[in-house]
């Protein structure tokens, strides 16, 4: 996982170039993360891109003393719950006071989840990931596919294939160095 903070130091000191490093990293995660609570494609990118307006516009005041991809996330997550209530009042043409017990409903039932933003972010991995090994030669493919998916033994690799040992090595590394490739286009400070 890559550490945000030192990206995040140089956004406060008005680095223009690490507030877009920032956006390239979690705005695809960040979009998944809000449509995951209000459904619907254009309103989670309204509500990404206003989280990171709001993070320029204010770089000043914000202080975050932990994690900044944590951070985000909770921003996220707050103006999504913050438009479903707005979108619950307009929908009802009335003032409502939310009672205790309906907004620890809403809380409830969109609640800020870890392990949901590490699922989406695995999920993003792994997707990059398939793309890397679809794109390998056909050999180098499947020997990667025996070796890690099947869990073949590189003897056993040889013997199915009938090719030398060392050519099973040579394209495993070749497999393991285009998926890191790969890997370091998306995630950059990564690997």
């Amino acid at each position: 996982m890559i550490d945000l903070y030192p990206i995040w130091l140089n956004i406060k000191d008005g680095d223009y170039e690490s507030f877009e490093q920032l956006f390239k990293i979690l705005s695809r995660p960040l979009f998944r993360y809000a449509l995951a609570i209000v459904k619907d494609d254009q309103l989670a990118e309204e509500i990404v891109h206003d989280v990171f307006i709001n993070l320029w516009n204010n770089r000043n005041k914000i202080i975050i003393s932990g994690s900044v991809r944590s951070y985000l996330y909770r921003v996220v997550h707050n103006m999504a719950v913050n438009h479903i209530i707005r979108q619950k009042r307009k929908k009802n043409q009335i003032e409502i006071k939310i009672t205790d017990e309906t907004w620890k409903i809403i809380k409830e039932t969109c609640s800020y989840d870890s392990f949901l933003t590490e699922a989406i972010e695995a999920e993003e991995t792994q997707k990059i990931i398939s793309e890397a090994i679809n794109e390998l030669p056909e050999q180098c493919r499947q020997i990667f596919i025996m070796s890690r998916y099947d869990g073949k033994q590189n003897d056993e690799i040889s013997s199915a294939l009938d090719i030398s040992i060392n050519t099973v090595r040579t394209q495993l590394f070749r497999a393991i160095k285009k998926i890191r490739e790969r890997l370091s286009e998306k995630f950059p400070d990564l690997l």
